[in-house]
């Protein structure tokens, strides 16, 4: 039941399969099909913006003005090495000593 793509390419279920397999992500006959029925309710309402009648509206990139709120960039007093340190559970050359993260190691802290 999958629809004619106005691109052209593939649509609904054929869709899925080709983004599943660009993405190397594996998916079954049935998640497929499910996917892409949902993915072709996605482009029939999206579709529908296509009828709109934009005639006079300004392109935008957004629907308000958006300003700044950041702070300025600038530098400033940091905290001492030894007082961050002093806060983590394990310390080793002026670093924080973390546990191993890939495979086993006896040295590994805490």
């Amino acid at each position: 039941m999958s629809q004619e793509n106005p691109e052209g390419g593939p649509s609904g279920p054929e869709l899925v399969r080709t983004l599943a397999e660009l993405s190397r992500v594996g998916m079954t006959d049935e998640e497929i099909v499910a996917f892409g029925g949902q993915l072709d309710a996605i482009i029939e309402s999206v579709s529908a913006l296509q009828e709109v009648d934009t005639t006079g509206v300004e392109p935008t990139g957004h629907a308000i003005d958006l300003t700044n709120v950041y702070r300025e960039d600038a530098g400033r007093e940091s905290y001492r090495r030894d007082d961050m340190l002093s806060n983590a559970p394990a310390a080793q050359e002026g670093y924080v000593r973390v546990r191993y993260v890939f495979g086993e190691n006896e040295d590994s802290a805490p």
